[in-house]
């Protein structure tokens, strides 16, 4: 796996250096080349002077963004303005310049720094590839994030050695280390008023934690894992602060926001209110 075009989305009207940083950063490790994006909104062709405003503000745009980027002291990054909706021109782009990364701020509860609402969603929907969303924050907002600590979440389908495979390769450019964790549902929780006896639950655990020894054996992998009853998107995102993790992958398929492992409102609890950076990959 190697990410060769990297596609960073940002807003100048935002808190973007965290972002920018990052996504640069991974472009280092990996010789990719990097693009800077910004979407602005359609003008309104009614408004008299519209088009010479938007065309102004575009020129703004570009210059604040170079300016920003050679005081960051960046490398080589192109950079772009597209005007209409933000999920179209991203995926679109990606579509027509062969991106296989999407970098994309993220303010948490907040939504994604870029997109909001359904349209970070349909981000998610129609990326034609990887998705990774950096955690903005006011400790360190011009500072790249580090990937030195890696927790894979699989749900240990024939497909998850993609994972594998680039959680292997982010720790090696990294030099840092990962590890696995799988979550289940706990049948128990359903069914604790009628007084369940508590060995039921360690018996659960034990199989589960025995299976996902399993898998990380026929992975190849020799490294920690966890198997965790509960909530998919708070046992992982709590798992991955309590142990310091830096970075969470997880998969997804074209058919789903985040595919079968997480669905639904799971997905965007796990991107939007993680303390850590999310890196959705897009499996084949």
């Amino acid at each position: 796996m190697q990410y060769k075009n990297i596609l960073v989305a940002i807003n100048i009207y935002e808190d973007y250096h965290h972002t920018l940083q990052t996504a640069e950063r991974l472009a280092q490790k990996f010789g990719s080349k990097l693009t800077a994006m910004m979407v602005l909104n359609a003008p309104f062709e009614l408004i008299p002077m519209a088009t010479e405003y938007q065309k102004s503000l575009e020129e703004q745009v570009i210059t604040t963004l170079n300016r920003e980027i050679e005081r960051l002291d960046l490398k080589s990054v192109k950079t772009i303005t597209e005007t209409g909706a933000p999920h179209n021109k991203i995926t679109g782009y990606s579509n027509d310049h062969d991106i296989d990364l999407i970098v994309l701020g993220s303010h948490g509860t907040h939504g994604l720094n870029l997109l909001l609402g359904s349209t970070s969603n349909s981000v998610l929907h129609q990326a034609p590839c990887d998705v990774l969303t950096v955690r903005l924050g006011e400790n360190k907002p011009e500072s790249a994030t580090l990937y030195n600590r890696v927790l894979l979440a699989t749900d240990m389908d024939i497909d998850n050695h993609q994972l594998v495979d680039k959680a292997k390769i982010l720790a090696e450019k990294y030099e840092g280390s990962f590890s696995v964790v799988n979550v289940q549902a706990d049948p128990t929780v359903a069914v604790s008023t009628f007084g369940v006896v508590p060995a039921i639950h360690k018996e659960l655990h034990k199989a589960s934690q025995e299976q996902l020894t399993q898998w990380c054996q026929e992975q190849g992998l020799n490294v920690e894992n966890n198997c965790i009853m509960g909530e998919s998107s708070q046992a992982i995102t709590e798992h991955a602060k309590d142990n310091g993790y830096n970075l969470i992958i997880v998969g997804s398929h074209h058919r789903s926001a985040i595919g079968r492992f997480f669905l639904g409102s799971t997905a965007n609890a796990t991107l939007h209110h993680s303390d850590t950076d999310v890196l959705v990959v897009r499996l084949k």
